[in-house]
């Protein structure tokens, strides 16, 4: 048996005694996390299958959300593996983190939460070479550094990172915004629920119009186009964010945008068949354009061929 290992007990103990407010080892953003449904039914059905961990002193160690289930069950009490008395703090959070990462990859916002904690017991290096192959990165200091600057972000888009909501590169763009634009566009990118694609755009198409336009992105968002995009009820979320991509497109390339819709009456003025389609090259980068014709089979293209090949050659 490692000798390094802790010596641990299961004992059951009160939910009444354990310090819930407490958070000097939990490595989440999000203060309280909810507790689904389907935790809470797991736990009326079969117990607490796996223990929640706790400090002698009943700190909460690993296993917030079972005991929040357990609490909101009523149980009044319940089986917790606890450490022993002198085990030390670096070992501690390294169980935090052991016990999140065996049911799942850690976030970025609880990387950056745990490592703030893990570098007052070591130095960066001593962290990258022991915890960051954990994550799955190589062991390079400078990883710290760049998940350390997230904890920049404000508490709601820190956990909004941690949630899923927001994308990390997107959280890192964003801090490059000052602080009243940067709340301006992730108020948008959770009230449209803006996918990864989407947010990044969202953010370089702002920032591009607004430093053209030497306005700030809150004015830019405020244009009247935008709003009534916004502001339009009958619509659905995705249908209003196809419909911003839409309009920061044109916006971004004027002119790009009158040559399209030039190019829709050309090619509506053909009264072309269903079957034909015309395209323009990408950007309108060249004058050529390209006629597709759809055949049901390869006897009609034979024949039409016949008919077509001495025109176009």
């Amino acid at each position: 048996m490692n000798p390094d290992i802790p010596k641990i007990s299961v004992e059951t103990v009160l939910l009444a005694k354990i310090d819930f407010a407490d958070t000097a080892y939990s490595i989440s953003p999000v203060p309280v996390e909810e507790v689904s449904d389907e935790l809470c039914q797991s736990i009326a059905r079969t117990g607490l299958l796996s223990p929640p961990v706790l400090t002698c002193s009943r700190k909460i160690v690993a296993g917030w959300k079972r005991l929040r289930a357990a609490e909101k069950l009523n149980l009044g009490h319940c089986p917790c593996t606890i450490l022993p008395p002198d085990i030390p703090e670096p070992d501690i959070l390294t169980i935090t983190l052991e016990e999140t990462i065996r049911s799942r990859r850690t976030t970025a916002a609880e990387q950056a939460i745990f490592f703030k904690k893990i570098l007052a017991f070591m130095d960066k290096q001593q962290a990258a070479d022991r915890f960051l192959p954990l994550m799955g990165y190589s062991p390079h200091p400078p990883l710290i550094d760049r998940l350390l600057k997230l904890l920049d972000l404000e508490d709601l888009l820190l956990n909004s990172l941690h949630q899923g909501i927001l994308d990390e590169s997107t959280a890192r763009e964003m801090l490059q915004i000052p602080f009243r634009d940067r709340m301006a566009l992730f108020e948008l990118i959770e009230m449209l629920q803006l996918s990864t694609g989407k947010q990044k755009k969202l953010i370089t198409v702002a920032r591009e119009l607004a430093g053209r336009h030497r306005k700030s992105i809150t004015d830019l968002l405020a244009d009247r186009e935008i709003q009534r995009i916004l502001n339009r009820t009958e619509d659905n979320m995705p249908q209003m964010a196809a419909n911003l991509m839409k309009l920061l497109d044109r916006l971004r390339f004027p002119q790009l945008s009158e040559a399209r819709q030039e190019f829709r009456k050309f090619a509506g003025s053909l009264d072309l068949p269903a079957q034909v389609t015309l395209d323009h090259s990408p950007a309108f980068e060249k004058d050529t354009v390209t006629l597709t014709i759809t055949f049901p089979d390869r006897e009609s293209l034979v024949r039409a061929w016949q008919r077509i090949k001495p025109i176009v050659t």
